[in-house]
């Protein structure tokens, strides 16, 4: 009988990418396939829209102090998904299907981690800054191949860097 060795899948590399340095719009790629794009609606205000392959979503950022991202369907009422922020960064994002997740920003390094509850990283994001374009490397670990709903998850991990973006710049001003 012959031995089988049993490989963990490689990590999938996606990238956040800023097509037009002039429009706040955003695309997740993986190779040559786009698998969702944002876009914010407004110059000033936080709601933005998430097109993936499990639909269409909005974003909005509520709160100052203890900020906290709702995730609807687009033209629903109803939130799918909650992501609440301390003061550091870090949160703990609730799907209305029960999953629940960690977001955690790196303290040195700008670094955004979606863990599961356990700690198990999920999906790393790396912002990559090219002159007055912001993008991101998302790395996908093999432990998430089988979460649902991935390009939506970065999507949100992005949206919140991309407001953290918006802070530092109006902070700098």
């Amino acid at each position: 009988m012959p031995h089988r060795t049993t490989r963990k899948p490689a990590k999938l590399e996606w990238k956040w990418v800023q097509p037009k340095i002039t429009r706040r719009e955003y695309e997740l790629h993986a190779g040559g396939e786009r698998l969702a794009a944002l876009r914010r609606i407004r110059i000033f205000g936080s709601l933005a829209e998430l097109d993936t392959a499990d639909g269409r979503w909005t974003l909005k950022r509520q709160g100052f102090l203890r900020p906290r991202v709702s995730v609807r369907r687009a033209g629903s009422e109803d939130e799918y998904a909650t992501l609440v922020l301390s003061w550091l960064g870090d949160g703990a994002l609730h799907m209305s299907d029960g999953r629940a997740f960690a977001w955690k920003r790196g303290f040195w390094s700008r670094q955004y981690t979606l863990t599961t509850e356990q700690g198990e990283e999920l999906i790393v994001l790396k912002p990559t800054l090219a002159f007055v374009k912001v993008g991101a490397k998302v790395t996908i670990h093999p432990s998430a191949a089988d979460i649902s709903g991935l390009s939506l998850l970065a999507g949100i991990g992005w949206y919140v860097m991309l407001l953290e973006f918006d802070e530092a710049c109006s902070g700098a001003a």
